[in-house]
């Protein structure tokens, strides 16, 4: 997560979405006056730097006092806990990709960085159907993705935020976003991908009509806000709802009354 103070923005990063790219590109119109939430593993181009103070992610809570910190996947619901009422002034941005593609991407992540999630004991499979079945129990699997992004960024089932960055067309709505931000032009993305080449270029998996019906079923909520409506789907431009001034505000004053403290679930 990003809060800057300096542009009035908090930036909501995702799992799967280029998160971390665009957490690089925004990060160049920070200082050390906004609070840039460490990302694990370490990025050396942030760590060099001596204009970001990584310590601004430690907070008080605003009612126990109790000492918080904003990490780098961190729902708004975190910022509310920081920025309290403050939080009407900043305008929301997050990322968001095709619900299909981003589970090919989460599983073939989880198989590099946590394969014993996916594999337990067993050896990772080389045949492309071994391959294959492994990722339809993946898919199939009742265990929630961290790549269900959509409670980070929304509340009751509405999106909240003011600019939604699509990763099929990451560079147009990024520069979309900078302008509508003022931002200054080095926000730009890095050169390479900052966390590419996981997954192959071109993947062989495939869903068959149940791995495609569950995926309908657990993103419904982005189908229809961001028009993911298959597999080859690349989004629709976002445009806030006219109603997201009241919502937001419904969404703070709720939160307001609870003195900026976010209920747990459940």
């Amino acid at each position: 997560m990003i809060i800057s103070h300096s542009h009035k923005f908090i930036f909501i990063k995702t799992m799967k979405t280029a998160g971390t790219s665009l957490e690089l590109a925004f990060a160049q119109a920070c200082g050390a006056q906004d609070i840039v939430a460490r990302i694990r593993p370490p990025e050396p181009s942030l760590e060099a730097r001596d204009d970001i103070r990584f310590g601004n992610a430690h907070f008080r809570h605003r009612k126990t006092d109790a000492s918080l910190i904003l990490r780098q996947h961190s729902p708004l619901s975190r910022a509310v806990q920081a920025l309290g009422p403050g939080i009407a002034d900043y305008a929301i941005v997050t990322s968001e990709r095709n619900p299909w593609r981003k589970l090919v991407s989460s599983f073939f992540w989880k198989l590099k960085d946590t394969p014993e999630q996916i594999l337990g004991d067993a050896p990772r499979p080389e045949d492309p159907e071994a391959l294959q079945a492994l990722f339809r129990h993946f898919v199939l699997s009742p265990v929630p993705d961290p790549s269900d992004a959509f409670d980070m960024y929304s509340h009751a089932g509405i999106v909240l935020a003011d600019h939604v960055i699509r990763f099929e067309h990451l560079a147009e709505d990024l520069a979309e976003t900078a302008r509508a931000l003022d931002l200054p032009p080095g926000v730009r993305l890095p050169e390479k991908p900052a966390k590419g080449g996981i997954a192959p270029a071109v993947s062989q998996l495939h869903f068959d009509a149940e791995m495609d019906a569950t995926v309908r079923r657990r993103f419904a909520r982005e189908i229809v806000w961001f028009g993911y409506d298959g597999p080859d789907a690349t989004g629709a431009p976002y445009r806030p709802h006219s109603a997201i001034a009241q919502w937001r505000q419904a969404f703070e004053t709720r939160y307001a009354e609870s003195g900026w403290v976010p209920k747990r679930k459940g």
